[in-house]
């Protein structure tokens, strides 16, 4: 189609029956404006995609010399995750920054700064459920009675849901059905350090001292840097900040100022890899220094050895640095998964953040039993939150950090909250408990109150 007024052309290009075909309508689509309709359903949209960046790069260049516009745009109804489409264009999507309205008060100087760390394609990937875009409860009914109640289109078409098409998922579908159920938006979205954002779920308490797991990637390959907030009374996420472009330094950076600034009782927990021991050595000369956290017990590190040399001194440095932070091992991986399948099944109504549910759909368990991402997918933000729940139910000396197994705040106003001695022996570091012995049946001790032994005051 040709305007006759300016001369502007819009052409349209065939499905692809081949992938020779669609290698050749990606080599002949050199326009400063590409726009790709429903690519999670376009055979062989991934090599089109391929073939027609070199000619829209040349393209847009000219544009921009000649100050005509120039973009590729990509829309979508979401796709079957198994489907060849969303796993050609998978990579696409996660290399995309993700869209803040935040990006409407930035200069374009501070446009160009957020893309640039946290695009590696350039692209920006935005997603609005109904709710944003001003449909109400009436129009969602009305839309699913449409759709004749179907489960699987009402997800797809109406909620944005990627649907697995196959059963290697380690989960339930009706626990996942239920999960994404529970999917909220944030309550809040915080820039860090001007170019990263935090996205908030509940509202952040400067009081509580929360744990924060933090993943690491290298910044240069496709994995993502997570660093997951979760509450230690509830376990439900918080907070979650998601970037693929973060080296060890901004990783460093993004943690500090989130703690000096929102949460300064936090405790932060690191996966101890390659990229996650120079944080730690980072932080540790910070002024966070004291919220980082380590750990000598058998459990936090499988090969423990004593910390004292034979003359009683604490030994070098290096011989103590697995003693900072969590190890993704043989040993602590399956841990790890264990407490996830728990959470699934037992506490479904704590996976609220988007970004966690994301990741929980993307995991699939091979025939070996391993619990992994599914090819070309990511797990960043659930080993994100695996790496502080495992701190919780692990970890020994959590009361040197201030977290406490119940939830201090429910004896305001004079409430007094039930704790049997077992809870109060069950929150004890593993040194002290050796100097009691269990106390199983014993009495109730009220907080705020005195004390009693079978009602004896």
């Amino acid at each position: 189609m040709v305007n006759p007024l300016n001369g502007n052309r819009v052409d349209s290009k065939p499905s692809a029956t081949t992938e020779e075909k669609a290698d050749g309508i990606g080599r002949g689509n050199s326009a400063p404006i590409q726009f790709y309709d429903e690519v999670e359903f376009t055979k062989y949209i991934g090599t089109i995609i391929m073939a027609a960046g070199p000619a829209y790069v040349r393209a847009a260049e000219n544009a921009k010399k000649n100050g005509a516009i120039y973009c590729r745009i990509f829309i979508t109804t979401p796709g079957n995750i198994d489907s060849q489409p969303v796993k050609d264009t998978i990579a696409t999507r996660e290399n995309a920054a993700l869209f803040t309205e935040r990006l409407y008060d930035m200069t374009r100087d501070e446009v160009a700064e957020f893309m640039e760390a946290n695009s590696r394609n350039g692209i920006i990937y935005i997603e609005f459920n109904y709710k944003q875009i001003g449909m109400d409860e009436a129009w969602y009914q009305k839309v699913c009675s449409v759709l004749e109640w179907d489960k699987i289109k009402i997800k797809r078409e109406v909620l944005l849901e990627r649907i697995r098409g196959t059963s290697q998922s380690p989960f339930d579908p009706e626990d996942l059905d239920t999960i994404n159920s529970f999917r909220r938006e944030p309550l809040e979205e915080i820039m860090v350090n001007r170019i990263f954002t935090l996205y908030v779920y509940e509202k952040l308490d400067r009081e509580i001292p929360y744990i924060m797991g933090v993943d690491c990637a290298t910044g240069t390959g496709g994995d993502n840097t997570v660093i997951m907030i979760i509450d230690p009374y509830t376990l439900k996420p918080v907070a979650c900040m998601k970037t693929p472009l973060a080296d060890s330094v901004q990783t460093s950076e993004n943690i500090i100022k989130i703690v000096t600034r929102l949460i300064p009782y936090s405790l932060i927990v690191v996966e101890r890899n390659h990229l996650g021991s120079a944080v730690i050595d980072i932080l540790k000369r910070s002024s966070v220094h004291g919220n980082l956290y380590y750990d000598y017990s058998n459990t936090m590190i499988p090969d423990n050895i004593d910390i004292l040399d034979k003359k009683g001194f604490v030994r070098d440095d290096p011989a103590n640095r697995k003693y900072w932070g969590v190890t993704t091992s043989l040993t602590t991986r399956p841990m790890m998964m264990q407490i996830l399948m728990r959470h699934v099944a037992e506490r479904k109504s704590d996976f609220i953040c988007r970004e966690l549910i994301d990741d929980l759909n993307n995991l699939i368990q091979k025939p070996n039993g391993k619990i992994e991402a599914a090819s070309g997918e990511h797990d960043d933000v659930v080993m994100a939150y695996l790496i502080a729940l495992f701190v919780y139910y692990h970890g020994s000396n959590l009361s040197r950090f201030g977290i406490k197994k119940y939830d201090p705040r429910k004896t305001i106003s004079g409430e007094k909250k039930e704790l049997s001695y077992q809870d109060i022996y069950s929150a004890l570091p593993d040194e002290l408990k050796e100097m009691f012995p269990d106390p199983k049946g014993q009495a109730i001790f009220s907080e705020g109150a005195t004390v009693s032994s079978k009602g004896s005051p």
